[in-house]
């Protein structure tokens, strides 16, 4: 596999950049779409729910029309409802493959696949460049918190506009909220922020200013929202991946419960691990401590880093802290990798505030230059407290490690009530470790159905799956490509009560 393509966001860094100093020059505020609807689609996701059987593992394969549009990515739970982020099928949110932004629901209860289509500011559903290529929009992640009293998602949007006459088709939003509402996961017209509604929602101009700068130029600019985390007060933080004119990283951003922009920090610049220039460091990856630790909530966000050449650096660990009492971001320490040569991926927090990362080392046997798990690097509370931030890349070694699975790692859940950090590959292997001694005690691997195996299809990674508490199962999107190319969505449940029994735990 290669070392890029865990960058979902690298690739958007050219268009970001050109379109990061531009922004909306009309001060003719857009049109509100009139509420959309949910749109039922007339296939489903096949092979069994846990109403049917809640011991089992599960692989529900999407079927019906447009499944090929459906490119699942980041998840969250609403209720009854696993909900994915749709990136196109290029895994390149720059390089749209259809002409829409959507997501995709799936009751986990009865298997039934719905997507709801987000509409523009000027209440378009279809969008078509001016070169004539799809101009539809990324969702590059959802996030669960709570506002007015309801459990909402929010989703967020790296490049909602590209190239397109916007005083006829608008722009598509670049933050928005699904409700729940019955059977349904919904939409409202008044839930839709787009670049210019989150300026005026910020907390004050100055932060507006700073952090959603206004430009002249393109007539619509992008934020480069690239991943969201649920902090313990119910705000989200945001990676912004794109970085400022002059500077050579991106910035992390808060917004509060209702989506107004509350606080922000920018990653300085730093040099690497072996005192080379680091040329950018873009936040990505972004996870918060599930329980704050006096008035501080805690953040991990994994960078991707690049010499002056372009050349990928080992992508570090950045904590940052944020007062809910201040509304102020803080980078608490690193950035750090666990060992010069190592590269991290995703992080998760265990309740106590120790940190989990999965980190990758180069297969020196693979000209591709694959990179595979080196194992989970694990950091308890007490050792990240003692660090300081600096201003390089330093290479910090974890308490233990727990052992790799020969397989890049995409994604890492931290399962407390089962005493498992589970493991999950881009093939969509799942290997739980327990808590207590990190010694691997499963391995799964989900099984395509016969007619796809037999055509050659394999799994394509899976991006970042969700808990859900309720049912005991752990969800995880994925991508089924298969050797003409055709892709298929899948969501792979895997029994997290099941899996703490096989362990022990």
């Amino acid at each position: 596999m290669p070392a890029d393509v865990v960058r979902r966001a690298r690739s958007a860094v050219a268009v970001g950049v050109l379109l990061l100093t531009a922004a909306c020059t009309s001060s003719t505020p857009p049109d509100r779409p009139a509420p959309p609807q949910v749109r039922a689609s007339t296939g489903e996701f096949t092979g069994g729910t846990p109403a049917a059987d809640p011991d089992a593992d599960y692989v529900l394969t999407g079927t019906g029309p447009h499944v090929e549009e459906i490119n699942p990515s980041f998840s969250a739970q609403l209720g009854d409802y696993v909900v994915t982020g749709t990136f196109p099928t290029t895994d390149n949110q720059v390089e749209s493959t259809t002409d829409r932004m959507r997501v995709s629901v799936v009751n986990v209860e009865t298997g039934e696949l719905r997507w709801l289509q987000i509409p523009t500011s000027r209440n378009k559903k279809s969008v078509k460049a001016d070169d004539g290529s799809p101009g539809g929009a990324d969702v590059s992640d959802l996030c669960a918190t709570t506002y007015d009293g309801e459990q909402v998602l929010y989703g967020i949007s790296a490049l909602p506009y590209k190239g397109w006459d916007v005083d006829e088709y608008g722009e598509f939003p670049m933050l928005f909220r699904l409700r729940a509402d019955g059977n349904e996961v919904v939409y409202r017209g008044e839930d839709i922020s787009t670049y210019a509604g989150l300026r005026g929602a910020a907390a004050n101009p100055a932060l507006a200013d700073e952090y959603l700068p206004m430009k002249t130029g393109e007539p619509v600019a992008s934020a480069g929202l690239v991943e969201c985390a649920s902090l313990p007060n119910g705000s989200l933080a945001v990676a912004q991946y794109y970085p400022r004119e002059g500077s050579r990283s991106g910035q992390v951003v808060v917004f509060d419960s209702a989506g107004s922009l509350v606080a922000g920090v920018a990653l300085p610049d730093y040099t690497a691990v072996d005192g080379g220039v680091v040329d950018e460091m873009l936040p990505r990856d972004i996870v918060a401590a599930p329980e704050p630790i006096g008035s501080q909530a805690y953040i991990s966000v994994v960078s991707d880093a690049f010499a002056p050449d372009g050349t990928a650096l080992p992508f570090p660990v950045t904590e940052i802290a944020y007062d809910t009492t201040d509304a102020a971001l803080t980078v608490q320490a690193g950035p750090f990798v666990a060992s010069a040569g190592h590269r991290s991926n995703r992080s998760a927090y265990s309740t106590s505030g120790d940190l989990y990362v999965p980190v990758t080392v180069a297969d020196p046997n693979d000209e591709q230059s694959v990179w595979t798990s080196a194992g989970v690097a694990v950091y308890p509370r007490s050792l990240l407290d003692a660090q300081q931030p600096s201003s390089s890349v330093e290479a910090l070694a974890p308490q233990r490690f727990f052992g790799g699975t020969g397989n890049l790692s995409v994604d890492v859940q931290v399962l407390e009530d089962a005493g498992l950090v589970v493991d999950v590959d881009y093939r969509g292997g799942v290997t739980a470790y327990r808590m207590s001694d990190g010694q691997a005690c499963a391995a799964l691997t989900p099984d395509l159905p016969a007619e796809l195996a037999a055509s050659g299809a394999q799994l394509q990674a899976i991006v970042k799956g969700t808990y859900d508490a309720e049912r005991d199962y752990l969800w995880l999107p994925m991508n089924v490509t298969a050797e003409d190319g055709a892709s298929v969505p899948q969501i792979y449940g895997v029994n997290t009560a099941r899996l703490a029994a096989t362990c022990g735990t």
